[in-house]
């Protein structure tokens, strides 16, 4: 997954966790947590791109702990939750896979407040802060069902803030004015030596 995003643009974030939390809630509705959900064990097959999983060796019945986990992803070590397998769990990772995709790296815990330097990670970073209301829901456990952040996933990639759709036309108005001025040196330039060969001639 990291290595698909890097290469291919992070507008693909947002396909591939909605395609990933479609499958989760397939497993969920069977009474089972993934738990140790990170990107090593996300491929991407295809084509089409599609999201797959493996190593499913920390596979838990709900209500039981969880088996196998990785810090960056376990909301225990954030201490934003327990370890016990639910549907909430396995939504904080996923929260945690995109902001891992997003930064291209795992950060440490620092000091006292998790919460507040997750929030701040997700400021800082365009992607992210595309998905803030969905990312923050995971992070709090706010979540009980994988469809719920599926919902609003595809809500939040559907909108594009008036601030970027300013942006992009500002975008579009300068290249068209960069042509225009570029047609008009040319076409002096053409004149010009159109005047010049006649001058010689004459």
């Amino acid at each position: 997954l990291l290595s698909f995003i890097t290469k291919k643009g992070e507008e693909w974030l947002g396909i591939f966790i909605v395609q990933l939390l479609g499958d989760l809630d397939r497993l969920h509705r069977t009474g089972w947590a993934f738990g140790d959900l990170k990107p090593e064990n996300l491929l991407i097959t295809g084509p089409p791109p599609r999201i797959r999983w493996f190593d499913v060796g920390g596979t838990t019945k709900f209500g039981r702990s969880i088996k196998e986990y990785t810090e960056f992803y376990d909301r225990g070590y954030w201490g934003l939750g327990s370890r016990v397998a639910e549907p909430s769990y396995d939504l904080f990772c996923v929260a945690m896979i995109m902001i891992h995709c997003a930064y291209k790296r795992r950060f440490d815990k620092k000091g006292s407040r998790p919460l507040e330097q997750l929030k701040e990670a997700i400021e800082k970073n365009a992607t992210l802060r595309r998905y803030k209301h969905v990312l923050l829901k995971a992070l709090c456990g706010k979540y009980n069902h994988a469809l719920a952040m599926k919902k609003d996933l595809i809500e939040a990639m559907q909108k594009q803030p008036f601030y970027e759709r300013v942006a992009v036309k500002k975008k579009k108005k300068k290249k068209e004015r960069y042509f225009v001025e570029l047609f008009l040196v040319i076409t002096f330039l053409l004149l010009a030596y159109v005047l010049y060969l006649f001058g010689q001639m004459i």
